[in-house]
């Protein structure tokens, strides 16, 4: 009797167990974090060589193979590298990247034989555009009758160190994946898109930008691409008046062949030159330039660059964000121009899936965080945050109200309302969708439906496992 009363004791407890385990393991969070991983991190001696980087200052090279670097880190890892109190987040390359991707990078390339000497099998920072070993003061310009153009800055005698730190692991993988897109200059390659499509030249009505005032393209007047009569058509029938053009100078666009008896000739236009190095000054000087013109003139507007992809891809974005936009909608405009260009194989162009469209969604944000630097977008109110930048440029807020009204149709005040309405609109579908989200998760708290995972029911079940026990205490 007593071995049949601790037999059904045992069953009892392992049934009290099993509940529990039920109750509490739904509730246990088992996901990974990457802020919680351990950031990998390698400190390197700076090289000071006596080869290729005295010549122009451009490399700032490591005591690590690259072997030992690949145990560390991997291609297309972002990581940090602070250097002489300067701070680098670049991609680690086998080749420099697309500079409308990243302008600096960190090489791994075990061809090169010459540079920081003979055998070299060593990794380096550098950038095609930036001589980033005269940045980071490393090299100074050679003014002794030293060999090289550069000599180093500091003492010969004493080493210097650079600390290399992942900062994301394979974040560069999105731009790898768009950079080996194919396109072609032929028409008849993209049967399913319309001539303005094929030219990339499309109306951006996002956020509270009215219809027929922004317009974005690739270039109407340079040959080089195929698409430039396609897109000054176009310019003609949407009845342009004002052009940011972000990919030429006045002489270079005047340039090309039978640029006088194009629609595009007659608009008024601002030829902003713009660097594909969206941290630098001069991407910011041009920014502004053009941002001014378009305070001082009337649209509709044209924005472009050579394929309407980078510059005028950064460029909308940050317009859109000003007028309110959402990252969506941002993110579905420059995916866009990537969808009207690539990608082509066997002479047709394919259809994108959702997981490329979203890697290409993804380099928007990474845009516009770089611009506002920030490492998120979320939460961020990316009308303010455009605001703010657009002030750091040099603009008041009496021409940051010009641009507004002049891409949207109303005055400062009417604009302030719109916002506002437009805000609370927005408020008022988060509280609607939080108030459901809420009886949802009420209903499922309650324990007629049954659902095991809530928190609600661990309190229950703490209760049920400590009477169990006290019965049992009891019993002994």
């Amino acid at each position: 009797m007593l071995l049949s009363v601790k037999k059904s004791i045992c069953i009892v407890n392992v049934l009290i167990l099993m509940l529990i385990m039920t109750v509490l393991l739904p509730c246990i969070d088992l996901t990974c974090h990457a802020d919680s991983e351990e950031v990998t991190a390698v400190k390197v001696r700076v090289l000071k060589d006596d080869e290729h980087s005295r010549l122009n200052g451009k490399y700032i090279g490591f005591d690590i193979s690259c072997d030992e670097f690949l145990s560390i880190f991997s291609y297309n890892d972002i990581v940090t590298v602070e250097v002489n109190g300067l701070k680098y987040d670049v991609p680690v390359c086998s080749s420099l990247p697309n500079a409308e991707f990243s302008t600096n990078a960190i090489l791994i390339d075990y061809r090169d034989k010459y540079l920081f000497g003979t055998d070299f099998d060593r990794i380096y920072l550098t950038s095609s555009v930036r001589s980033l070993g005269i940045e980071s003061g490393i090299f100074k310009k050679n003014d002794t009758n030293a060999p090289g153009w550069y000599i180093f800055s500091g003492d010969p005698e004493t080493e210097m160190w650079a600390e290399i730190k992942l900062k994301e692991k394979n974040g560069f993988g999105d731009c790898e994946t768009v950079g080996n897109f194919t396109r072609t200059l032929n028409r008849e390659d993209y049967p399913d898109l319309t001539d303005e499509e094929f030219a990339n030249f499309r109306m951006v009505t996002a956020g509270r930008i009215k219809e027929g005032i922004l317009y974005r393209s690739s270039s109407p007047v340079n040959r080089w691409l195929g698409r430039n009569t396609y897109a000054d058509e176009a310019a003609r029938a949407h009845g342009i008046r004002t052009v940011l053009n972000f990919a030429d100078s006045k002489d270079r666009a005047e340039y090309n062949t039978g640029y006088s008896d194009t629609y595009y000739s007659g608009c008024d236009i601002y030829f902003g030159d713009m660097t594909l190095d969206f941290s630098s000054q001069d991407f910011r000087d041009s920014l502004s330039g053009g941002l001014h013109f378009m305070c001082e003139h009337e649209g509709p507007y044209l924005i472009h660059c050579m394929e309407g992809k980078y510059r005028t891809g950064v460029t909308s974005a940050l317009i859109e964000s000003l007028m309110g936009a959402d990252i969506d909608e941002i993110k579905d405009d420059f995916t866009l121009t990537f969808k009207n260009f690539y990608d082509v194989q066997n002479g047709m162009q394919q259809p994108f899936s959702d997981e490329i469209a979203a890697s290409i969604g993804r380099l928007a944000s990474n845009y516009l965080c770089e611009l506002f630097k920030v490492d998120s977008l979320d939460g961020l109110d990316l009308e303010a945050e455009a605001e703010n930048y657009i002030r750091s440029l040099g603009f008041t807020d009496e021409e940051i109200a010009a641009i507004k009204y002049n891409l949207s149709g109303t005055d400062a005040e009417e604009e302030a309302a719109t916002s506002e309405t437009y805000a609370e609109t927005t408020t008022a579908s988060t509280a609607a969708a939080t108030a459901t989200t809420a009886k949802n998760a009420s209903a499922l708290d309650s324990p007629k439906t049954g659902d095991r995972g809530s928190v609600s029911v661990i309190p229950a079940g703490l209760a049920l496992f400590a009477q169990a026990m006290l019965i049992k205490r009891k019993r002994r």
